[in-house]
């Protein structure tokens, strides 16, 4: 029976195939062992109520998996606004920011309970880079134009992906053990849930999100 309250993501840890999804890391080792999911929105879900979707496991005793060497992520800035208004990346890596606009940029965010600022000068091909230590949702504003924001969200592992709206994803090489799958958007509040992966078994986990899409 669908949730009429929250979304509710049906998982397979399993031996994976193609995932369908966009996978963004793993860990080595366990090649082929993994969880797979499908990501349902309930009936009275409002009809722009969508993605992305973060997904990602994590455990304690976990380490966070290789280290992100393709030099972080990258927003735009084309004219119109920053592009993507979402970016994903992992804890501890860089985010490039391109100006194309031409125009003068002063952007602020918080962190560690810190105010943190950089300047984007209007040069063409002007950039700047900020890290992203700290897991979690960061906003990103600019201080000469309040309607112009972006949100960076930093996943603490390796061990995540990112789908663009409801269906199915999978994330790869995951060793078996107890895990604490994690699903974030900016339309649904975040839902945790415990789940077991083992060696080639198949196994499925409801989990609800807790809370109702966000107006």
């Amino acid at each position: 029976m669908k949730s009429r309250i929250a979304p509710m993501l049906l998982l397979l840890a399993s031996s994976l195939g193609g995932s369908g999804c966009v996978l963004y890391g793993a860990t080595t080792g366990w090649r082929g062992t993994g969880v797979e999911g499908v990501l349902e929105l309930p009936e009275r879900a409002p009809s722009d109520a969508a993605g992305p979707f973060v997904i990602y496991l994590e455990r304690g005793d976990a380490p966070a998996g290789p280290a992100d060497d393709s030099g972080g992520a990258e927003v735009r800035h084309d004219g119109e606004g920053f592009r993507p208004a979402l970016v994903v990346a992992r804890a501890g890596s860089g985010l490039t920011i391109l100006n194309q606009s031409g125009v003068h940029h002063r952007l602020f965010w918080f962190a560690s309970g810190q105010r943190h600022a950089v300047a984007l000068l209007p040069e063409p091909g002007a950039e700047s880079r900020l890290e992203l230590d700290d897991p979690g949702v960061a906003r990103i504003y600019c201080e000469l134009h309040p309607d112009e924001h972006f949100t960076a969200f930093a996943v603490p592992t390796a061990l995540y992906t990112v789908v663009e709206e409801p269906g199915h994803f999978g994330i790869d090489s995951v060793p078996p053990g107890s895990w604490r799958l994690h699903v974030w958007s900016e339309d649904f509040e975040p839902g945790i849930q415990e789940i077991e992966v083992e060696a080639f078994e198949t196994r499925f986990h409801p989990v609800p999100l807790q809370g109702r899409a966000k107006p």
